[in-house]
Order: C-alpha cells, then structure tokens, then sequence
C-alpha cells in the first residue's frame, strides 16, 4: 500500500511539474486576443467600420488605412448583402506569444462561412495565410489589434 502511495505521488509531481501547468491568466488573454481578432474580421464583413476600428489601438497604422479599405470593400459587400448573403470568419492561432503589453498571434487558418438566399455555400477552411503573424496591444487594460 505505501508502495502505490509513493508511485501515485512521484507521478502526480511528474504530471504538475513542468508538464500542462498553464497560467490561467495567459488562457483568459489568448481567448480576448482570439476574441477582438475574429470581431474585427467579422465586423469588416459586415460593413461596420466603427465596430472594425473599436478593435484597433488607436496608433495601429491601419487606423489611417481603413476608411479607404471599407470604401473599396463596401460596394462588393452591399451587393452580396442585397442578395441576401451573410458570412462569418473564425480565425484560429497556432500559438500567442504574450509579452507585457504586447503579443503576437501566428495563424493556423481561417474558415469562412457564406450563407445566401440562392445558393449556401458553406464553411471551408483556409490555410494560405498559415504562419502569417498579427500583433496586438494592450490599450485601457483590453487587447487591440495593431
């Protein structure tokens, strides 16, 4: 009997030591971080350049490219939506490396969903931008897209 007492401890301590422990703070910030990164994507899907912009800080160098992005996008957007379209992104990290105020999250891919009123296109997934990385920073205490 101590003889599995003494087994089950060793293997406890091996299990928690060093193996599986994850901050549950750092859990809490790649869940925003992923959170403020698909609102964003799905924002601009939708045409809502003020929910886009309210998920970048506010010295992010997109700040002054936006309004000209959503300009070029908006015409194509409203014609899908006009035909009864909707679509939603998810964008799933391979990793977020947090560091202070900063992170960095490296993409695994990206699935895009389409629904129309003619035709539903479904979900696929996209792997082209695998690798690609997106910074973030922190700004009042919430994660923001950079």
């Amino acid at each position: 009997m101590k003889y599995i007492l003494v087994i089950t401890l060793v293997c406890f301590s091996l299990i928690t030591v060093g193996c599986g422990v994850t901050n549950t703070n750092d859990l809490f910030e790649e869940r925003e971080i992923e959170d403020i990164a698909n609102r964003y994507f799905n924002a601009a899907l939708m045409g809502d350049i003020n929910l886009a912009k309210s998920c970048l800080h506010p010295e992010s160098p997109f700040q002054d490219t936006i309004d000209l992005r959503f300009q070029q996008l908006s015409s194509a957007l409203a014609d899908l939506h006009s035909t009864g379209c909707s679509f939603t992104v998810k964008i799933n990290f391979s990793n977020i490396s947090i560091t202070g105020e900063t992170a960095v999250g490296t993409i695994d891919n990206y699935y895009i969903c389409v629904w129309c009123s003619l035709y539903d296109n479904g979900c696929q997934y996209n792997y082209q931008d695998r690798g690609e990385q997106v910074l973030f920073k922190k700004y009042n205490g919430k994660w923001l897209g950079y």
